[in-house]
C-alpha cells in the first residue's frame, strides 16, 4: 500500500519527518518497504512555454520549438505534432537524467539539428507508463520553476506492508489512528460528518435480496445511492492529486473518488451508470458456467456460488471484486448508482481465486472490511461528490439488511497492561487511546471497564 505523506498528514497532526513516522510505523508492526522521493530526480526539469513553432527541415513528423525558459530562448526539437503555441510544457536540458531511459540525456543532433534538450512527455519522466504527447500544464504554471515544486512532487511516498489480520490498516486513515494512539501526533477529525446529508430526490434503485441464498452472514448490509446529474470528466483537486502521485488515478472523476476511499479509508465503493441499469437489481450466488463481462473487458465463466448483482440482463457486477463493463461509468455518464456494502471475506477471496482479479477492493474485502464502514463511507463519498460536483443531485440511501448484532463487550482489568508489559498505565491514558482506536467503554469499578 502506498500513500504520500502530506496525505497522511491530513488525517494526523504531527511534526515528525517522513523517517521518523517511518521508526513509528516499523515500532506498531507495520513494515516499510521503501520511502519514495520521486521529485529528487526531477531536480533539472523546468517549466517552459513554447513562444514559436516551425516544421524541422528534414523530417515531416518533427518541429522546431522556440521555448522560453524564463532566462533565455532556445530551439529544442519535437516530435509532437499536437503542440502550441503560447502551451507550457516541461523543459529536460541536457546533463538531465531521464527516469523513463534510466539515462543521462547527452547532446544529439536530430535529422541534422542539434536539440539543448526535449521537451517532456509524462512517460519520460516517469509519471505514467503511456503518454500521448508532451505535457500541458495550465496557464498558472510558472515559466523557469521546477516542475517538482510545482506539481509537489517533492511530496515523499511511503510503502508499506500490511499484515493480513489488520485489514483496518489498508485505510490510510486507520494508520494514522494508530499513530495516534501510540501518542504520535493527534487524530484530526474527518472533512465532512458522517450521518448526516441534504436529501435532493427521492428515487432509488432497490435491490432484491433472496434470503435463503445471500444470508446475513454473506452480506449483512447493502446500501445504494442514486446521484443526478454528475459530471464524470477529469479535473484537477486533492482527490485526484493524492491518488496521481501513488499512480492510482484514472480518466474519471466519481472513478476517482471511489479509488480514494478505498485507500483513504479502507471503504471499498463501486459507481454504476444508472441509465445503463436494466429492471430490477438482485443479489444472488453465481450459477457454474455463467458469463461475467468485467470492467477490464475480459470474460469470465464463474464457479459456483460467488456473490453477484445483476440486472434484467444478468450479472452486472462481481461483488466485492470488479464491475460489469455493462453499467460501467463513462464520459457521458451523467446518473450514477454507488454501492457501499459489506462482505464475507471468504467468498471474496473465493472469487480472487477462480477469476485471477488483483484490485484495491478485492484486497481489501478478502482481509476484511468493517462493516460500521459501510453507511458512513457512503454519506463521506456523498458530502465530496457534492462538494466538487456541485449541481449534483444527492438521493435517500438505500439500505438492505443491517448492522449485525453489538457483540458482547469485552471486560478488561486495568492491571492487565501491567501483568502483561511491567509497565503502568493510568486509567486516563487507558481510555484515551482505547477511544483513538474506536471503541467505546463503561466503567464498571475502579479496577474494570466494559470496551465495546
Amino acid at each position: 500500500m502506498k500513500f504520500n505523506l502530506k496525505w497522511l498528514y491530513k488525517h494526523l497532526q504531527t511534526s515528525l519527518t517522513i523517517e521518523q513516522l517511518s521508526q513509528e510505523l516499523i515500532a506498531i508492526g507495520i513494515e516499510v518497504e521503501e520511502i519514495l522521493y520521486p521529485g529528487a530526480a526531477l531536480k533539472d526539469f523546468k517549466i517552459v512555454q513554447i513562444t514559436n513553432i516551425q516544421p524541422h527541415p528534414h523530417a515531416d513528423k518533427l518541429q522546431i520549438c522556440t521555448i522560453n525558459t524564463g532566462e533565455k530562448e532556445l530551439e529544442v526539437i519535437c516530435g509532437d505534432l499536437t503542440v502550441q503555441k503560447n502551451m507550457k510544457t516541461v523543459f529536460a536540458p541536457i546533463g538531465s537524467f531521464i527516469p523513463s531511459t534510466q539515462k543521462i540525456l547527452k547532446e544529439t543532433k536530430i535529422r541534422g539539428i542539434l536539440s539543448p534538450g526535449m521537451l517532456c512527455s509524462e512517460e519520460d519522466i516517469g509519471l505514467k507508463t503511456e503518454s500521448n504527447g508532451i505535457i500541458h500544464l495550465p496557464g498558472i504554471a510558472p515559466i523557469g520553476q521546477d516542475y517538482a515544486s510545482f506539481m509537489d512532487l517533492n511530496d515523499p511516498i511511503l510503502h508499506v506492508a500490511i499484515v493480513p489480520n489488520r485489514p483496518d490498516w489498508l485505510g490510510v486513515r486507520g494508520i494514522a489512528q494508530e499513530l495516534a494512539a501510540r501518542g504520535v501526533g493527534e487524530l484530526r477529525p474527518l472533512d465532512c460528518p458522517s450521518n448526516e446529508m441534504t436529501i435532493e430526490h427521492q428515487d432509488t434503485i432497490p435491490i432484491k435480496i433472496d434470503p435463503t441464498e445471500i444470508t446475513a452472514d454473506i452480506c449483512p448490509l447493502f446500501a445504494t445511492c442514486l446521484v443526478k446529474n454528475i459530471s464524470s470528466e477529469k479535473f484537477q483537486s486533492d482527490i485526484t492529486n493524492f491518488l496521481s502521485k501513488i499512480n492510482e488515478d484514472s480518466a474519471l472523476f466519481p472513478v476517482d473518488v471511489s479509488n480514494y476511499m478505498a485507500i483513504d479509508q479502507c471503504r471499498p465503493l463501486h459507481m454504476f451508470d444508472a441509465d445503463k441499469i436494466v429492471g430490477n437489481l438482485f443479489l444472488r450466488l453465481s450459477k457454474k458456467g455463467e458469463i461475467f463481462i468485467g470492467l477490464d473487458e475480459k470474460k469470465y465463466a464463474l464457479p459456483e456460488g460467488l456473490i453477484v448483482i445483476c440486472d434484467d440482463t444478468g450479472i452486472i457486477s462481481l461483488a466485492g471484486v470488479m464491475g460489469g463493463l455493462h453499467t460501467s461509468i463513462s464520459e457521458k455518464t451523467v446518473n450514477i448508482l454507488i454501492e457501499s456494502a459489506s462482505f464475507h471475506p471468504s467468498f471474496i477471496a473465493k472469487a480472487g481465486r477462480a477469476t485471477g482479479i488483483k484490485n484495491n477492493a478485492l484486497y481489501r474485502f478478502e482481509r476484511g472490511v468493517s462493516c460500521e464502514s459501510v453507511l458512513p463511507g457512503l454519506t463521506q463519498t456523498l458530502h465530496i461528490l457534492k462538494h466538487y460536483l456541485p449541481n449534483s443531485l444527492i438521493g435517500s440511501i438505500y439500505q438492505a439488511g443491517d448492522l449485525p448484532k453489538e457483540k458482547a463487550p469485552i471486560l478488561y482489568a486495568y492491571d492487565l497492561f501491567f501483568k502483561l508489559t511491567g509497565h503502568t498505565l493510568s486509567k486516563e491514558k487507558t481510555h484515551s487511546i482505547l477511544k483513538i482506536l474506536g471503541c467505546r467503554l463503561k466503567e464498571i469499578d475502579d479496577a474494570h471497564i466494559y470496551i465495546y
